[in-house]
């Protein structure tokens, strides 16, 4: 299980989820908090990252907005490290800010813990 404080350098704290990052084709990898969005369809790794990390171009994808707009952006393989279980996903490369989605958050148990400011996160229980 991963018990992570909020980051409180941002007001309100933001919730972050501490994950490696990992190039699947370069073997690059980062440690770093992702932010956690669960409106978010697909994790997004900020444009540094993807570049520093030189993950592999896998197409397109595209962010939708809180009021319905849609960008189209580059698409990458990376391999996400939660807890030490590895998730193959597709990424979306966009801006300064990354953020895990639902595509990795669906298969976890997230707890946000707000009156004691952590994050709590298991694996699926029939991963444990």
């Amino acid at each position: 299980m991963i018990v992570a404080p909020y980051d409180g350098s941002y007001a309100p704290a933001a919730i972050v989820l501490p994950v490696i990052v990992e190039g699947v084709v370069s073997g690059r990898s980062a440690v770093m908090g992702l932010f956690v969005d669960p409106l978010a369809a697909q994790s997004v790794i900020a444009v540094s990252v993807v570049d520093g990390l030189g993950l592999t171009l896998f197409g397109e994808g595209a962010i939708i907005g809180s009021e319905g707009q849609s960008l189209s952006v580059p698409s990458y393989f990376a391999t996400i490290w939660v807890e030490g279980r590895a998730h193959w996903l597709s990424v979306l490369g966009y801006g300064d800010t990354s953020y895990a989605g639902r595509d990795i958050l669906d298969q976890l148990s997230v707890t946000l813990d707000g009156s004691n400011q952590r994050l709590l996160v298991r694996l699926s229980s029939a991963e444990e």
